[in-house]
């Protein structure tokens, strides 16, 4: 089994009107997955940038996510295509 060391973070855009959908997505996920999410938001001029972040984590994570996330009604109606990164955390040791 993979280390589940890693932490996510998916990003894109959105009217404001798919919050309510967006914060049930979490609820989905954790339900689902087992994967339990934070999600953040910048409001922009031209918009908002939502942030789905997940730590902890295994690498297989990003995949379960984005093919549970590709059957939601809600992602037909992003104003940008999902993004998502993986990060580890710097120990104290450096590693």
């Amino acid at each position: 089994m993979a280390e589940a060391g890693l932490s996510l973070f998916i990003w894109y855009r959105a009217g404001g009107e798919l919050e309510p959908e967006l914060r049930r997505w979490l609820d989905e996920v954790r339900t689902r997955l087992g994967y339990r999410g934070m999600l953040y938001r910048r409001h922009e001029p031209n918009g908002t940038t939502y942030m789905e972040v997940y730590a902890g984590v295994d690498a297989a994570a990003a995949a379960r996510i984005e093919a549970l996330a590709a059957h939601q009604a809600w992602a037909q109606h992003l104003a940008s295509p999902r993004r998502c990164e993986a990060f580890t955390p710097i120990t104290e040791d450096g590693a």
